[in-house]
């Protein structure tokens, strides 16, 4: 009977396996207006772009949070289009940060908005954790979307009709901006051919091209950027996200670090330098410059959750509660989501222990009693249950998951895995 049971278990960690290839990500964030207050009742929508008829959603809360779960990520169709509306409201702006499944940050920008251009573009990664914070200001996004009659413009000496020479360089933004970021790539090369020592040209085109995946490229006109701004972090930050994208650590590594000779007390030096000693297994490095980040911006529930992880990983686990506390205290609607990703976190290194996966247990737990019908975060404690040699624990969760989603995309595998798990009692 125990060497069935270790059979059977082998088959259903395969299936687990299996299904684990459908990686999930979310969306959170805040929407608020230009002073900052929250607003309410905006709706955000994301769908992939090979799929564009199948959209999540996500609307404000009353202290302007919202979060999209379950993002199905698929490698070879990562980039989503997320978008924003309200009504009385006009996009204005998104600050985006992506995190991996490890907290490493892969991804930031500030992509400005408008009636027209309401939304953009972002890249998944398996487990990732994509936050978007937007900025709606007041006004009539239909009536400012709506075209604008043709007129003549005086041309040079003032010739009527004539249409005026544009800037490639701004037009090269605007198609950026309008979510086209390929069809901007010829345009920036002609600014830069235009302006070759603006390091700024080529800093915004080493981003574009990055997030074209075009990293060889991207890594020229970084390092461009940086030999024409030696007194600047900018250019190296960016860098230094190339080399992370690249999987080159040391690269990485190096890049920051000379950010942090010019830009020791930047926020976003120190956090980039945070996610690249966490990277490198520097855990105590990561540490020290997430605790200086928090300690110019103590509501930073992302730096919060990071040092949560770092702290688990280096055996204090009182000061990984302290920290989830704070975020929870800081953030009570997305609280579910903070204790999930921990979860997810854990699980997903290569020398989770019993321990750990105990750990993860407990996260998805915790998880679950503050959102019940949060179905990812039974179907993911299934799969910590049985990592465990928690059967019936497993199948419990995982028929919960099955009833909350029955029409989700791996329904079928866990529902097979719930048969095996039946015939094995």
């Amino acid at each position: 009977m125990n060497r069935m049971r270790s059979v059977l278990a082998i088959l259903v960690m395969s299936v687990a396996a299996t299904v684990a290839h459908a990686a999930t990500s979310e969306i959170v964030g805040k929407v608020v207006d230009p002073e900052g207050k929250p607003v309410l009742g905006a709706e955000v929508s994301a769908w992939n772009t090979t799929t564009p008829d199948r959209v999540y959603k996500g609307a404000s809360d009353k202290k302007g949070g919202f979060f999209i779960t379950g993002l199905l990520y698929e490698a070879n169709s990562p980039k989503w289009t997320v978008s924003i509306k309200g009504d009385g409201w006009v996009p204005a702006s998104v600050k985006i940060v992506a995190r991996d499944a490890q907290k490493t940050l892969y991804f930031s920008d500030d992509v400005k908005l408008s009636a027209v251009k309401p939304s953009t573009e972002v890249r998944l990664r398996g487990f990732a954790e994509i936050r978007m914070d937007f900025t709606l200001r007041p006004g009539d996004a239909a009536a400012e979307a709506a075209p604008i009659p043709a007129i003549a413009l005086p041309g040079a000496g003032g010739a009527p009709g004539a249409v005026p020479v544009e800037d490639p360089y701004a037009q090269a933004i605007e198609k950026v901006r309008a979510g086209d970021p390929e069809g901007a790539v010829e345009l920036f090369k002609k600014a830069i051919e235009g302006k070759p020592d603006d390091w700024e040209r080529r800093d915004l085109f080493a981003k574009v091209l990055l997030k074209l995946d075009r990293t060889g490229e991207a890594t020229i006109q970084a390092n461009k950027a940086v030999l024409l701004a030696p007194d600047k972090a900018g250019p190296l930050v960016t860098l230094t996200d190339i080399y992370l994208a690249r999987g080159l650590a040391e690269k990485a590594a190096d890049a920051i670090a000379r950010a942090q000779q010019l830009e020791p007390d930047s926020e976003k030096v120190l956090e980039r330098a945070a996610s690249v000693a966490a990277s490198g297994g520097k855990i105590d490095e990561a540490i020290a410059l997430n605790e200086k980040v928090l300690a110019m911006k103590p509501g930073n529930t992302e730096v919060l959750v990071a040092l949560a992880d770092l702290y688990n990983r280096n055996k204090q686990p009182k000061k990984a509660e302290e920290a989830l506390s704070k975020v929870v205290e800081l953030d009570p609607a997305n609280a579910h989501r903070t204790f999930y990703n921990l979860g997810v976190v854990i699980e997903n290194r290569d020398d989770a222990t019993e321990n750990d996966h105990r750990k993860a247990i407990e996260a998805f737990r915790k998880a679950i009693e503050l959102k019940p019908n949060y179905a990812i975060a039974h179907r993911d404690l299934g799969f910590a249950l049985l990592r465990t040699g928690d059967l019936k624990g497993a199948s419990k969760e995982f028929q919960k998951y099955v009833d909350l989603e029955p029409r989700a995309k791996d329904a079928g595998e866990i529902n097979a895995t719930i048969k095996s798990l039946s015939s094995s009692k």
